[in-house]
């Protein structure tokens, strides 16, 4: 008889690429490190019901509509993507490239610059009420691919958050 399925109380995780940085300010362009994968997906037989995505932006200077960060526009762009079975199976921002801080309040349902007179600026931008259920068990993952220079970023972080679910009736734990 299966064991019942068991839920956690809601977590934010932060999506790391292969080497284990979750700061993704590093320069991904095609003379840097090249194009770079930001996954985060389930393993070990669980399975995740993933409701938010966030992104959240810091840089020195200003931030305008036609840059990324305070830097100028990304010429490859953010995308997000919805892997399974070790294949592309939908993006979040319609298949178009994220290249510049407007973008990001063209895709996402909550958007928010602060500028604080001094210091860093900050933009944060989240999409809200998606329902993505992932499984391990068919290598389902949300991947975010980067071919552009960030390293000029003080920092840009991405996070999913949602419960986890586990077939065995144990807490997921990292």
């Amino acid at each position: 008889m299966p064991k019942p399925w068991t839920i956690r109380t809601p977590y934010v995780l932060a999506f790391a690429e292969n080497a284990g940085n979750r700061e993704a300010t590093g320069n991904y362009s095609d003379a840097g490190l090249g194009l770079t994968y930001f996954d985060l997906g389930p393993s070990n037989g669980a399975v995740w019901e993933l409701s938010e995505f966030l992104v959240y932006i810091q840089d020195t200077g200003n931030f305008s509509v036609t840059g990324y960060g305070a830097a100028s526009a990304l010429t490859n762009g953010v995308n997000i993507q919805l892997w399974t079975d070790g294949a592309l199976a939908a993006t979040f921002n319609g298949g178009r490239p994220i290249q510049t801080n407007a973008d990001w309040g063209r895709y996402s349902n909550d958007f928010e610059y602060s500028s604080w007179g001094q210091g860093d600026n900050v933009l944060i931008a989240k999409w809200s009420g998606i329902k993505v259920r992932l499984h391990a068990e068919d290598s389902d993952m949300i991947r975010v691919a980067l071919n552009d220079d960030c390293s000029v970023l003080t920092s840009h972080t991405f996070l999913m958050k949602g419960i986890f679910l586990q077939p065995d009736g144990e807490f997921y734990t990292t």
